[in-house]
């Protein structure tokens, strides 16, 4: 299955308007992605800016910042606090924002797998960087390959880039956003511009949901699903499924 890219936005201390949403929307863009929590604080609006997304239309997501200051369960749960269950199940991805120095490797891991936790609505893994934050600031680790990417690439430009300047281990097939420019104002509200693989985003490539507490017998069932789907998309993310799961075991890849 090819990608198909569609545009989004993100904000996080800009207030959205209904009518700022329906300019999003006849601009053609088709998600909103609300910070839940800087990394300090979490920003007044998020909650009414998500309610007013959602009755636009408009595909909602969330996103986390972490810092070295606090460890990631922490950054979650402050993230969490205060987002209604109703809202928070509607997310169709709450994202790791990972792009400050400082940020030990641990932190990232215990916020990516806390939000994978049932308690959090077992929300899928998934991180947002650049190659300068990831390469620079955090050594490029190459163990976060069980998470989508959001890749942050200013060129202005809403082509897909990550192929030209990889890092970190991940692939296309786990690229499923990339922001391409940093601020701009689009109906009164100031916002970044990103493109989304649909199909990714909305799970539309995931034909067998990863089961809670899987057993051997799940594992097997759902990797065979997605290689004999066809798609050498879910083959990969099959094939790097298994090459976690084994590295977690202690066993050699």
């Amino acid at each position: 299955m090819q990608p198909d890219w569609i545009p989004g936005v993100d904000g996080s201390y800009t207030r959205l308007t209904a009518q700022a949403a329906a300019d999003l929307r006849a601009a053609g863009e088709l998600v909103w992605w609300q910070c839940l929590w800087t990394g300090a604080e979490q920003p007044a609006n998020r909650i009414e800016n998500l309610r007013i997304a959602i009755a636009a239309g408009l595909i909602p997501m969330g996103y986390i910042s972490v810092t070295g200051n606090h460890d990631g369960a922490w950054h979650v749960q402050q993230g969490r606090a205060g987002v209604p269950d109703d809202l928070w199940a509607q997310l169709v991805l709450v994202v790791v924002d990972v792009e400050l120095p400082g940020i030990p490797w641990c932190t990232v891991r215990q916020a990516v797998d806390l939000l994978a936790a049932l308690e959090y609505g077992a929300k899928r893994r998934a991180i947002y960087t650049s190659y300068h934050a990831w390469v620079d600031l955090m050594g490029n680790p190459t163990t976060f390959t069980d998470c989508l990417l959001i890749n942050a690439l200013w060129d202005q430009d809403p082509d897909i880039d990550f192929a030209g300047l990889p890092y970190g281990g991940w692939t296309l097939a786990q690229l499923v956003g990339e922001q391409f420019n940093g601020g701009t104002e689009i109906g009164g509200v100031y916002v970044d511009l990103d493109m989304f693989n649909r199909h990714l985003l909305l799970e539309e490539t995931m034909p067998i949901p990863l089961p809670a507490n899987p057993t051997r017998v799940d594992l097997a069932l759902r990797w065979a699903g997605m290689i004999l789907a066809g798609d050498p998309a879910l083959a990969e993310q099959a094939y790097m499924e298994m090459k976690y799961l084994r590295a977690l075991a202690g066993l050699p890849n």
